[in-house]
């Protein structure tokens, strides 16, 4: 078991497009200047820090969460009003103890543990678990990709992609 503790950081979003494939149920992430995140790159690789079956991808050497990507079906989303209040544009860094191996992947959240909302007006989608984030502390961390952070864990993941076809 991992201990994983999550925390805004000073720095610019990776600059990109976040896409939402409705045919293949997956989000992809692409980087519109990958030599400036490779340069985020340490010796260590990269990991990933599992929500069920979509990953955050992360530097292993600084621990800086780099963007969002894989499986998650629209066909569990519901739909409702997600919008985000008063996010500030940097980083988070996640501390993952022990570290995971390069190319490894740390479960963070377990498959169905957190629920999908779909707000069709402004594209947001947010995916949290069921409890009350009065405290919440929203970063955007690359294009429409910001992540919450309650008093050091991880609380929602919200998404505006670019969708390939009809939700």
């Amino acid at each position: 078991m991992r201990n994983i503790a999550f925390f805004p950081i000073l720095g610019e979003p990776i600059e990109g497009n976040l896409f939402y494939s409705v045919r293949e149920y997956s989000s992809r992430f692409s980087v519109d200047d990958i030599k400036s995140v490779w340069q985020l790159d340490g010796d260590q690789g990269r990991g990933l820090l599992s929500l069920g079956t979509l990953q955050l991808e992360i530097d292993n050497e600084s621990g800086r969460v780099l963007y969002v990507w894989g499986l998650h079906p629209h066909t569990r989303w519901v739909e409702g009003v997600c919008r985000p209040e008063n996010f500030s544009r940097g980083g988070v860094m996640a501390q993952v103890a022990p570290r995971a191996d390069p190319g490894g992947a740390a479960r963070l959240i377990e498959l169905g543990a957190w629920s999908t909302r779909l707000d069709r007006e402004t594209g947001w989608v947010r995916i949290a678990g069921d409890a009350s984030f009065a405290r919440e502390t929203l970063t955007l961390i690359a294009t429409d990709t910001l992540l919450g952070i309650t008093d050091g864990s991880l609380s929602s993941v919200w998404l505006r992609p670019q969708f390939e076809g009809e939700v």
